[in-house]
């Protein structure tokens, strides 16, 4: 037992001694190798040696600074020399100091700078030298300071204090301690006294100071070997005993710590270092520098760490010097330490100790493969070991079980051969060496072989030719390349949910081709096959084949780069990437993509080229309750460049409906979409009743937070439980920051004590709330004079607000703290509301958030919003999804919701998702602002949204289903799950941008055998497109910065279907009806637009489009025809009926109501041809007729919309005209220069077109066709006779100019609409002195004295010239023959004649020759008139004047012609 005591005793001891030392603090020895002694040849030779000797030192850098004592005070001087050869470098500048018996005597080294004193004198003088090129200055001068030969630095000069023991006399030793504090260096001159125990003082006044730094300091005189005082009050702390020190003579002793041991450098007479002796004291001889390590304490416990020296530098007696040296200094991180001694007429000792350990685990360590030429080598890479003199670099067996050196060396790198191919990675590892032993083996350091490069394909469409695909690529940049292959990548997929993808290889090409044109291409084709709608994608690849195998990263041995897919197509030009139906459903899913969004605006989307989305920012739409036939679709996107607006189409995509009766199809109505509108819009709209205005506590609705800010974000959440909005207000300040619209981010700040902005905040008045009110369409757009205060907490801990089906909700609470917008804004959630705190493994949110917040940046894994659910036994659970992460967690909290029972964590499995563009991974913490929602009825099952990188279907024990991935799905958070009609059904955002205005689109998830509503795993495979909403133009405005909208789904057992209510901040409020569509059925409605006429017998001229829209009452199935659905009596009837007609672009042209009429033989019919302004407005564009049968619930009055049906005509008539030929004539002899053109065309074939003409217009050049000109002065022919007749009357009898009219009789045996086109009033402009045989028959001609052969005719038949919108022309251009040269009676062809008989107003008058005069006489022979010829052949002669009877007309004296005046 007693042994056992002992034994206890000794491990207690050894354990409190190990305790007590400093971590680290391992005892060293200088080896004997590192010593060194000398007197180097400049040393000062004399005697006596009082007057020859090195007085002292200093060490600096390396060097030693020496006070050199050759003779007399005036040989004093300090040289420089090397510390380690002790050689002279130079002499120090000493100019300036002189006087005294030792103008220098002691020298420091103090910081990075020197200093040094005089001795032995009355005066002190302390002088200062930046750097050894410098020259000195004085810091201290004090007079009547009896200086003793010694002193005492620490610090530097900056902060830094100087040491010195004051006598009373030169003999008689020191009595008081004075200390000089030095600040920016000047030295303060009032020092602090501090007395001196007997034992410090001495006869003699040679001493050192050493200050440890913590209040104490050493002194050494020679009649001491060191004591340790308090530089406060001068007690001892501690004292050297003689041991390992020799003699007390010797005053060169410092004090330092390295490597956490407590050392002293000290240089004794009479000293072995290994002489335990502690009292040798009688003699001056042979100083020996000692190292005493007293970590341990002083007394018996000092030991040596240096090797005896052997023999003295000198055995001469010093006692005229008294005095000897000591310096050290610590380089190389700490790990060096060099100590010299002084002997003063001996020379220098001098001793090192470099701290080395076994090297530590090499850290860094890299392989990196590279190619050189054919072949590849290995890059090695790693960190230098402090301690590491050389390293060995070893191969590894992929079973790590063996291993191989490869290299050796003393370098960070080295480059080694790599063998090709072999199917596996490429291990290596290194370990460091030094004398100290080797380091452990690194962490592994693995390559596989390095790639050959990418394989970059582009593609793009031939813009003059958008059936012709371009591909190009890059060859690889590493690698013997051989060739290329391309390769045609077919994807099929079905609505059945299957897919086949088929590769074909299209061309061989040599490794120099880096193109490849590919014809006929067509990115998308659908085609039906047994009722299943196929999307069949054409992609392209491009395979580089290689002369070497490699192993890639996946350890797969390949010779082959294969590049990415690609399906060409124009820049920024909208393609379809899927346009899918579903057996026996009236839809279809369009998806398109476009290559950038970059200054995109908006797209449009048509139908069979009738526009049926406006100003759409998705990139998925769904056309539902369609007719059964084919249908073509086109997107066009609309870009913003440099301020113009850009158009780009794709190509057509098409799809087919067959429906089937088995297959329940459903109708989204919108029963209210309210525009939240500030008080300013809503006054500058109009006041409009459907509007929810902002104001009362709702005032701030649109206001935005901070600079950056959007409308919407003083509300940011919502939740709808039992009819009712729940909103989170963030707070009730309305005060703007001056200048700006924005509340500023400082609405939580000011100070703590509640003064300022802060008492505002601390007072209630901007405290924020949450509120609940009534979602029906009259109590919504009450808010904010309405509503209940449901709860009242501070700023940002209302930002979010769950609620679950019992109407339990929380809120989120942050941390408590400074209220700035960092600790509130950007934190984690620390507690639901009722301090419930919130932990998972032990830590709160805070915890993981300073673990990733440096990788992932402000605001990672803070909540936005809540969202809460119950489980099967009623319990709640509050779902909490992290933002910049796919990590969500599940709080289970107990039956009152008042206390955490469990914390689960969820995390979406994004690994391995890509681009669907790009091809590129995802990233995995995805963004912020992520959302998860619950599916009720599932016993914690919940939907997760991982902002721009999926969204899931979680089940309750956390397995994961991937429903969407699709950029338009994942844009933004929100939405809600619910079952109806025994089908489940998930309501998500549809947006290709986050500030979604209010897209939203229903899927119902098709059940496959065994599964059911209540049940069914919702995914990418079986959610089928069911309805989407369309936000009519003039409610599209622009959205606040919410990147999630609210939804509530409520079903209504009275009206059989589902009420969803929405909220996006910000923008609107809406609720809408999903009902089936079987149990309100369609109408099919019939459109017929036909031309209209102004002569609807004759046909004389086209004046018009018709529309006649006609209908029959709902049958009871599509295939009725009894038109009995829906009758009085029923519990369901029709009530009327909305149609509306719309023109190509989608613009509603007119609506009417129409009441149904109980008989099932009616047809209801519209007709319609003329707007508001009385206007025949319709033209060859297409018309959309829709139809919608309003139908009433018997037992409540409720009001529910039918299922939309609609119809498309459009109607156009052609253009056109027959051929045409000019005759060219040119008198000769008294008609030389003058010329008559002969012009005859045709009326266009029945066959080409058979609708009546409204006029022809005649037209000549002269610039060979460049320009054209009305012939304005004609005559028009009419069987043989100039045309006497016109439907109008026209002044002076002429037609109008250049105008042949519409329905002149060309001949022929056609029959048009308007009848037959005879007999035909076609002539011979010299009638009866035409020669048919050789002359022509024409329509016109004219006279003219400009001769006309170089010029062309032109005829246009113009149709419906009194409407614009259908206006249209036909042209021709006519053949030019040449008549000959006739004579001039030939050239003219006139007779002597007058026309009209009876005339009115003016009658015209034809002559053989120029007209002269022309007279008029009654028949008493009265001349009644008289008009001067105008020396043409024919010419208009006034009759208005005359009155009304019978007269003759007399040409030139030529024979008279009877007129009749009316």
């Amino acid at each position: 037992m007693r042994l056992k005591r002992i034994l206890l005793s000794l491990t207690a001891f050894v354990l409190a001694l190990s305790s007590a030392l400093p971590a680290g603090a391992e005892a060293f020895t200088i080896p004997a190798a590192n010593t060194h002694k000398a007197k180097p040849s400049w040393w000062p030779n004399g005697t006596p040696a009082g007057k020859y000797n090195v007085r002292d030192f200093a060490a600096l850098n390396g060097e030693l600074w020496c006070i050199y004592v050759n003779g007399e005070s005036s040989g004093i001087a300090i040289k420089l020399i090397n510390g380690k050869t002790f050689e002279a470098i130079k002499d120090i500048n000493i100019n300036g100091i002189s006087g005294g018996t030792f103008p220098l005597a002691c020298i420091r080294r103090m910081g990075n700078q020197i200093v040094a004193c005089n001795a032995v004198s009355n005066s002190l003088r302390v002088y200062r030298w930046k750097d050894k090129n410098s020259a000195p200055d004085v810091i201290l001068s004090l007079d009547n300071f009896m200086a003793l030969q010694g002193m005492g630095v620490w610090g530097d000069m900056n902060d830094g204090k100087l040491y010195f023991l004051k006598g009373v006399a030169l003999n008689e030793g020191s009595t008081t301690l004075c200390i000089f504090t030095v600040k920016n260096g000047v030295v303060n001159s009032n020092p602090t006294v501090v007395n001196l125990p007997d034992a410090v003082k001495g006869s003699t006044r040679q001493y050192s100071i050493t200050s440890t730094g913590d209040g104490n300091c050493w002194i050494t005189t020679n009649s001491c070997y060191g004591i340790c005082v308090k530089e406060s009050d001068g007690s001892i702390v501690k004292q050297f005993t003689g041991k390992h020190l020799g003699a007390a003579n010797g005053i060169g002793q410092k004090h330092f710590t390295f490597l956490d041991r407590k050392l002293a450098v000290s240089t004794n007479c009479c000293a072995d270092v290994n002489n335990v002796a502690t009292n040798n004291t009688a003699t001056w001889t042979s100083p020996v520098m000692g190292l005493i390590d007293y970590t341990v304490g002083v007394g018996d416990n000092q030991t040596s760490v240096i090797p005896t020296w052997g023999s003295a530098l000198s055995t001469l007696k010093q006692n005229t010097i008294a005095t000897t040296g000591a310096d050290y200094e610590i380089s190389d991180n700490g790990n060096r330490l060099d100590v010299w001694g002084l002997d003063p007429i001996g020379g220098f000792y001098h001793a090192w100790y470099m701290h080395t350990s076994a090297p530590g685990i090499v850290q860094n360590f890299t392989a990196t493969a590279r190619w050189e030429g054919a072949g590849q080598k290995v890059d090695l890479t790693w960190a230098k070991d402090g301690n590491a003199t050389s390293y060995k670099v070893f191969k590894n067996s992929d079973d790590l079980e063996s291993a191989t050196e490869v290299w050796s060396g003393s370098g960070t790198n080295c480059t080694l051969d790599l063998t090709l191919g072999t199917g596996l990675a490429h291990k290596y590892s290194i370990k460091g060496y030094n004398e100290g032993g080797e380091s452990a083996q690194s962490a592994y350091a693995s390559t596989f072989d390095a790639g050959f490069g990418a394989v970059n394909l582009e593609g793009t469409i031939d813009p003059n030719d958008t059936k012709k695909a371009k591909l190009s690529w890059n060859a690889p940049a590493n690698g013997t390349l051989q060739g290329f292959e391309v390769i045609k990548r077919e994807t099929k997929n079905g609505s059945d949910n299957s897919s086949v993808t088929t590769d074909t290889k299209i061309a061989d090409l040599a490794s120099d081709v880096t193109t490849y044109d590919y014809p006929n291409y067509t990115a998308l084709v659908t085609t039906i096959e047994n009722g299943i709608t196929y999307n069949t994608s054409t992609r392209f690849l491009v395979r580089a084949k290689m002369a070497q195998t490699i192993t890639t990263e996946k350890g797969e041995q390949t010779n082959e780069v294969l590049s990415n897919a690609v399906a060409p197509n124009v820049p920024n030009t909208p393609y379809f990437t899927s346009i899918v139906t579903y057996k026996g459903r009236r839809t279809v899913a369009l998806t398109w993509e476009v290559s950038s969004t970059t200054n995109l605006k908006y797209y449009e989307v048509y139908r069979d080229g009738i526009k049926i989305l406006s100003n759409y920012e998705g990139s998925s739409y769904i056309d539902a309750e369609l007719p059964d036939g084919n249908y073509s679709y086109v997107v066009k996107a609309y870009y913003d460049e440099g301020g113009e607006t850009v158009v780009k189409s794709s190509l057509p995509g098409e799809a087919s409906i067959t429906y089937s009766p088995d297959v329940t199809n459903y109708i989204l109505d919108c029963i209210y979409d309210y525009p939240i509108m500030t008080q300013d819009e809503w006054t500058a709209a109009g006041s409009p009743a459907d509007a929810v205005v902002a104001k009362g506590w709702f005032a701030n609705a649109k206001t935005r937070v901070g600079p950056y800010g959007a409308p919407g974000d003083v509300y940011r959440q919502a939740q709808f439980y039992n009819g009712k909005w729940y909103i989170a207000q963030l707070t009730a300040r309305t005060e703007l920051v001056d200048g700006t619209n924005y509340i500023p981010n400082s609405y939580v700040g000011g100070d703590e004590a509640g003064t300022g902005a802060n008492k505002e905040y601390k007072d209630g008045k901007w405290k924020g709330h949450i509120y609940s009110i009534g979602a029906d369409e009259a109590t919504i757009k009450t808010i904010g004079n309405a509503g209940d205060v449901v709860n009242g907490t501070y700023g940002l801990e209302n930002q979010s607000i769950a609620v679950d089906g019992t109407g339990k909700f929380w809120h989120r609470v942050t941390n408590g703290g400074p209220l700035n917008s960092y600790n509130l804004y950007y934190r984690p959630i620390k507690y639901l509301k009722g301090n419930i705190e919130l932990t998972y493994g032990g830590q709160d949110f805070y915890y993981y958030e300073e673990q990733g917040i440096a990788a992932n940046g402000t605001q990672y894994y803070r909540t936005h919003y809540l969202a809460a659910g119950n489980y099967d036994n009623g319990n709640p659970y509050v779902l909490l999804s992290m933002n910049l992460s796919a990590d969500v967690y599940r709080v289970d909290l107990n039956a009152a919701g008042t206390a955490m029972n469990n914390i689960k964590k969820f995390v979406a499995p994004y690994e391995g998702m890509t681009n669907p563009k790009t091809g590129e991974a995802l990233h995995p913490k995805g963004t912020t602002e992520n959302y998860s929602f619950p599916v009720p009825g599932r016993n914690g099952a919940f939907i997760q949204t991982v902002r721009s990188i999926g969204t899931w279907y979680v089940d309750p024990s956390g397995h994961y289903s991937l429903m969407y991935d699709a950029t338009a799905d994942i844009t933004q958070s929100g939405g809600v799950a619910f079952t109806y009609n025994d089908e489940f059904f998930v309501l998500h955002p549809s947006t290709v941008r986050s500030n979604n205005p209010g897209y939203f689109r229903i899927d119902v998830a098709e059940c496959g055998e065994g599964e059911t509503a209540a049940n069914v795993v919702p995914s990418k495979n079986n959610l089928i497109p069911c309805v989407g909403n369309k936000l009519e133009e003039v409610s599209q405005f622009v959205a606040g910065n919410s990147n999630c909208s609210w939804y509530g789904a409520e079903f209504s057992e009275a009206d059989d279907c589902i009420y969803i209510y929405q909220y996006v901040p910000g923008v609107r409020f809406a609720k809408y009806r999903l009902y089936k569509r079987d149990a309100y059925p369609d109408v099919p409605v019939n459109i017929n637009i036909t031309t209209g006429y102004d002569d609807e017998t004759n046909l004389s001229d086209i004046t018009r489009f018709d529309c006649k829209i006609t209908w029959q009452r709902p049958s009871k199935k599509p295939t009725d025809q009894d038109h009995s659905f829906g009758l009085p009596g029923a519990d369901i009837v029709v009530n009327h009926y909305e149609v509306a007609l719309k023109d190509q672009s989608g613009t509603v042209l007119n609506t009417w109501k129409v009441n149904d009429v109980a008989d099932v033989s009616n047809v209801f019919t519209i007709d319609y041809n003329q707007n508001a302004d009385g206007e025949f407005f319709i033209n060859a564009d297409m018309y959309t007729a829709e139809i919608v049968p309003i139908y009433k619930r018997v037992n409540n009055g409720t009001l529910i919309r039918g299922g939309m049906s609609y119809e498309v005509d459009q109607n156009d008539y052609p253009a056109a005209i027959g051929e045409a030929r000019a005759y060219i004539y040119s008198g000769d002899g008294a008609a030389a220069g003058t010329y008559r053109v002969d012009l005859d065309f045709d009326r266009a074939t029945a066959a080409n077109s058979n609708e009546p003409v409204s006029y022809f217009l005649v037209e000549y050049s002269t610039d060979g066709g460049a320009t054209f000109n009305t012939l304005n002065k004609f005559n028009l022919l009419k069987q043989g006779e100039d045309y006497h007749y016109y439907p109008v009357e026209v002044p002076n009898g002429q037609i109008p100019e250049g105008q042949v009219p519409g329905n002149y009789k060309f001949g022929g045996s056609d029959t048009y609409k308007f009848g037959i086109d005879t007999p035909s009033e076609k002539g011979y402009a010299l009638r009866e002195k035409a020669n048919p045989a050789t002359d022509h028959k024409c329509v016109l001609y004219y006279y003219t004295t400009t001769n006309p052969s170089g010029y062309k005719y032109r005829i246009t038949a113009v149709y419906a010239s009194t409407n614009a919108r259908i206006r249209k022309t036909a042209s021709t251009n006519a053949e030019n023959f040449n008549g000959g040269t006739t004579g001039i009676s030939d050239a003219t062809g006139y007779s002597l004649s007058v026309y009209p008989v009876p005339a009115t107003t003016a009658v015209t008058v034809t002559s053989p020759e120029a007209i002269e005069s022309v007279r008029i006489f009654s028949t008493a022979g009265a001349e009644v008139a008289r008009v001067a010829g105008e020396k043409d052949y024919t010419q208009s002669v006034d009759v208005s004047t005359l009155a009304p009877g019978v007269y003759m007309l007399v040409v030139n004296e030529q024979a008279p012609l009877r007129i009749v005046k009316k």
